[in-house]
């Protein structure tokens, strides 16, 4: 039982440490457990481009939303502009961030993912780093954990797999494995070897 508190303690550590947004805001704008193009990103991109009102959700929010004021989401979205900027060029468009979103909501990838929808100051400049940092605010199984960091994510009852054996601690029966720490390992070293069996 101490060994799973210390695994559990060095884990939290170095996820701690880690570069990602944890489901403080997600791109599920209608909160109604799904993110989808024709709901989340229609009114992502409707907002850029400065609908509002009944304008902005009239058939854009899904069934058992529980976000579904227009009042609601404008607010969502006015205090989300760090997050929705995509391509990271320090400003939020339509015809940029917003068509990257729905665009890799619809499937969209690889160049037709990217192509005219990054800005000249984009810092963000391929498919591969836009889908990334989307991966950082999405959480498509709604389980509170955003696809960045969640092992299993169309999977809402799973999001990590310590052992590494491809079924998800919660329901998996084995303990991961332990290591023994030398004198000479780091806590990132211990909890890297840990998490790699």
């Amino acid at each position: 039982m101490i060994r799973r508190w210390i695994q559990i303690l060095l884990l939290t550590s170095f996820l701690t440490t880690c570069s990602f947004v944890y489901a403080g805001f997600d791109l599920d704008i209608d909160d109604d457990g799904k993110t989808e193009a024709l709901t989340d990103g229609l009114l992502v991109i409707r907002y850029m481009f400065g609908f509002s009102g009944n304008s902005l959700t009239s058939g854009a929010i899904g069934s058992g939303a529980n976000r579904a004021s227009a009042e609601d989401i404008e607010t969502l979205l006015a205090t989300s502009t760090t997050e929705l900027d995509i391509d990271g060029d320090g400003s939020t468009e339509a015809l940029t961030d917003g068509l990257l979103i729905i665009r890799e909501l619809f499937g969209f990838s690889g160049d037709t993912l990217i192509a005219g929808a990054l800005s000249t100051s984009a810092t963000r400049q391929t498919d591969s780093s836009v889908v990334e940092y989307l991966n950082t605010i999405k959480d498509s199984d709604n389980d509170t954990y955003v696809d960045s960091i969640d092992t299993f994510p169309n999977d809402s009852t799973e999001w990590l797999d310590t052992d590494g054996d491809g079924i998800g601690d919660n329901a998996d029966s084995d303990e991961p494995p332990m290591v023994n720490a030398g004198s000479d390992q780091t806590v990132s070293e211990l909890t890297l070897v840990t998490l790699s069996g």
